[in-house]
């Protein structure tokens, strides 16, 4: 998607997505984002290195995929690659764009609980990093609603064996 705008590097750059039948996030293994400046290609991130935040997957829960970016850019592409059954991975809803700027919060006071929730700092979920991708007994549903500023919202650890 072009966006006619020209973006530093720095930014977020993906794509808000949702799926019918997302079984594992290796699924998504066929996955690339790629930014590119004046029609020249300027980076490419495939699934391996992607950020990841999606709710419970298999549900239809939207998630945010994309990578943080190194060069600047005018335009960004989602491309699926994959040899995978299609009735294994599902259909992908691409719903928007998403271009955010990462910028430092506020020096949080020493001996003092700060919740470090965006807008005011530059929170990204990385669903890679919660421990439960791969082969796991757990999900966790609404990762997102740990760093949003709504203090009634949370996230769910949910255990599927024990």
């Amino acid at each position: 998607m072009a966006s006619g705008q020209k973006f530093d590097a720095g930014h977020l750059a993906g794509f808000e997505i949702s799926s019918t039948n997302l079984l594992n996030v290796n699924l998504l293994g066929g996955i690339s984002i790629r930014t590119y400046l004046n029609g020249v290609e300027q980076e490419t991130s495939n699934a391996n290195n992607l950020l990841l935040n999606l709710g419970v997957l298999g549900s239809m829960s939207r998630g945010v995929i994309g990578f943080i970016t190194t060069k600047p850019f005018d335009e960004v592409q989602f491309r699926v690659s994959t040899l995978l059954d299609v009735n294994l991975v599902g259909s992908i809803q691409i719903h928007n764009m998403i271009v955010k700027k990462l910028c430092l919060g506020p020096v949080p006071a020493c001996n003092v609980d700060t919740r470090i929730v965006a807008p005011a700092y530059p929170t990204v979920v990385q669903q890679i990093r919660t421990g439960t991708g791969g082969i796991s007994v757990a999900s966790v549903s609404n990762s997102n609603n740990v760093v949003n500023s709504d203090i009634n919202d949370y996230a769910s650890i949910n255990i599927t064996a024990a």
